[in-house]
């Protein structure tokens, strides 16, 4: 009398979810035909990342209305992060063609997680990549290409939505510190960022000299907006105040 077994195998919802993602690149205006090789292969680099590590956990992230760092070295490696910032600033030194199709990869998926990448990128390290002393550019850019730092833009206000001329949110210069007095709301980014950066006005024409502002001080409460066309986001900040 002989016995038989048979072997199971289980296979993990996210890698089932991987092998359904049968998404296909029409090229219908035949942009491919203005690309370079390399614009094509960080292209190709940058979808397979998302077909691979994103598309299989975006459904669920949604549903449970949570955002996880697991997901940052990820993107970090991919050059997500501020790619057009030179290589010595710890950026990969791209155009913005390239820039703008590694966004495009990343929005096929998410938006939330494109906002991630775009304010990082466009919203925070460029500014002190453009204004910041050299000081300022080597603590902060390397760091934050690297997903090691994350940033945030704080242009929404309570009455006056993204209107920066509406802007009621003033800074002065103290002498040894500025003063930052106002409150921000729906700051992508602002749960977990380690940089926040604010358009605010001078408060005085001797203000008016400076460009940009950071620092490591703010307050943060939050509300889960579940109707915001997003999978994977972090909580949205109800209020995002700073005055220091």
């Amino acid at each position: 009398m002989s016995t038989s077994s048979t072997t199971t195998t289980t296979t993990n919802p996210a890698e089932k979810r991987n092998t359904t993602d049968q998404f296909q690149a029409h090229d219908h205006y035949l942009v491919d035909e203005l690309l370079t090789e390399e614009h094509k292969l960080i292209r190709d680099t940058a979808r397979k990342h998302v077909s691979k590590h994103l598309k299989p956990i975006i459904e669920e992230r949604f549903e449970k209305a949570t955002f996880s760092a697991d997901i940052i070295p990820g993107l970090a490696e991919i050059g997500a992060f501020g790619p057009i910032i030179p290589t010595e600033y710890g950026g990969m030194g791209l155009d913005p063609i390239s820039y703008g199709l590694i966004m495009q990869e990343i929005e096929r998926c998410d938006s939330g997680l494109r906002s991630l990448c775009s304010v990082q990128g466009s919203l925070v390290m460029y500014p002190i990549w453009k204004y910041g002393s050299e000081e300022q550019k080597m603590k902060w850019l390397p760091d934050m290409a690297a997903g090691k730092k994350i940033g945030c833009f704080g242009l929404t206000e309570p009455d006056h939505g993204s209107n920066p001329g509406g802007m009621v949110t003033t800074f002065q210069d103290k002498g040894d510190h500025y003063l930052l007095n106002g409150a921000k709301m729906w700051i992508s980014n602002s749960p977990l960022a380690d940089v926040p950066w604010s358009g605010p006005r001078p408060r005085t024409p001797k203000d008016a000299s400076t460009v940009c502002w950071w620092s490591g001080a703010w307050k943060v409460s939050l509300r889960p907006l579940r109707t915001v066309n997003s999978r994977c986001v972090p909580a949205l900040p109800e209020n995002w105040c700073s005055t220091t």
